[in-house]
């Protein structure tokens, strides 16, 4: 979701933004997503070099890294994830059978494929 289309759904900047990609772009769109609300809090996994420090501290935000989970904390998500809560709908962009796998994975890797999020079902 860009940051336009989540001040166009909150009707405001962000507060709270997770990027749970890493990348430079993905920290500039959470940057953008949460405006300048002072004391806008990020959550980041990478890129720390790519930070602007003036972006940071002139607009008070709360960067917190994160490395990975508990194998407790994960099978704890999966599994909350797993009964189909309300809203989550929208992360996945598309969906395939197990068989397409590999094909749908090249295709992301060369660029042909544009999604964020693939849901690769392993039912028949």
């Amino acid at each position: 979701m860009s940051p336009g289309e989540v001040r166009a759904r909150l009707g405001r900047a962000a507060t709270v933004v997770l990027d749970a990609v890493g990348t430079g772009a993905s920290l500039a769109d959470a940057f953008a997503a949460s405006g300048v609300a002072p004391g806008s809090y990020l959550s980041h996994e990478r890129a720390a070099d790519q930070l602007s420090a003036y972006e940071v501290s002139t607009h008070e935000r709360t960067i917190t890294g994160s490395f990975c989970i508990s194998v407790t904390e994960f099978r704890a998500t999966a599994q909350w994830v797993g009964s189909g809560p309300p809203g989550l709908e929208h992360l996945i962009e598309a969906r395939i059978p197990l068989a397409d796998g590999p094909a749908a994975f090249a295709r992301l890797a060369s660029g042909e494929l544009d999604v964020s999020k693939v849901l690769v079902l392993c039912q028949s």
